[in-house]
């Protein structure tokens, strides 16, 4: 199968999504899949809106021959993901990190 990650960070990137990131690539292919990572590296010099733009752009222009993306995050790359899949016909899933849902779940239900 085909798979294209989503991802805010990759090494050499420092973090937890980063290293996250490498060690899914990784068992992925081990498992006999292709996989493809798009980072947000090459947008980080654009301002803040344009800088999701051109990464919506860049996704979607790596994902044709893929199967599935798997966005890393909900918003940052999992909007963009979230519009490609839907223009392309992609099937998504998002990973929800721990942080995200605990911050949304003390917001909401305090």
């Amino acid at each position: 199968m085909k798979v294209t990650i989503a991802t805010g960070l990759y090494p050499p990137e420092i973090g937890g999504p980063a290293t996250h990131t490498k060690l899914m690539e990784d068992w992925l292919k081990e498992a006999g899949h292709e996989v493809r990572v798009v980072a947000f590296k090459g947008s980080r010099h654009l301002p803040k809106l344009f800088r999701h733009i051109h990464y919506t752009f860049r996704l979607f222009w790596r994902v044709w021959s893929t199967q599935i993306i798997f966005a890393q995050d909900v918003l940052s790359v999992g909007l963009p993901a979230a519009i490609v899949a839907a223009l392309t016909g992609k099937k998504l899933f998002v990973r929800v990190p721990g942080d995200y849902a605990w911050e949304q779940s003390v917001q909401r239900f305090g």
